[in-house]
């Protein structure tokens, strides 16, 4: 599922224990091309956020029912690669807009995870 980012020039997308070769191919599409391998993240046993050249974001949740906990962090890792895209460091001036995306982006997950 394609979550836009609205008032930024990139989307994220939100996986839900994906099937890597139509993933992969979902993401060649849309002119993205990387291997299995580097989707699933060697190591990685719950979930992974990535940020593409272009500046699309994925996350993949490798559970289809992550926790509460899960969701926040990988939609933290999200916000923090956009902003650092975007030239934005994280501090007292900046903090707010960094939560503001934080809830927006966790609310989508969510509406996402319910579909």
């Amino acid at each position: 599922m394609i979550i836009p980012y609205e008032v930024y020039p990139f989307d994220c997308m939100v996986e839900f224990n994906p099937d890597f070769k139509q993933l992969k191919e979902e993401l060649k599409k849309r002119g993205i091309k990387e291997s299995i391998s580097y989707l699933k993240g060697e190591g990685i046993t719950t979930a992974r956020t990535i940020m593409f050249e272009g500046g699309q974001t994925l996350i993949i949740f490798k559970d289809p029912n992550p926790s509460h906990g899960v969701i926040a962090h990988e939609a933290f890792h999200a916000v923090q690669f956009l902003m650092e895209r975007i030239k934005i460091t994280l501090n007292y001036e900046s903090c707010e807009a960094f939560a503001y995306l934080l809830e927006y982006l966790v609310n989508k997950i969510y509406e996402v995870k319910k579909s």
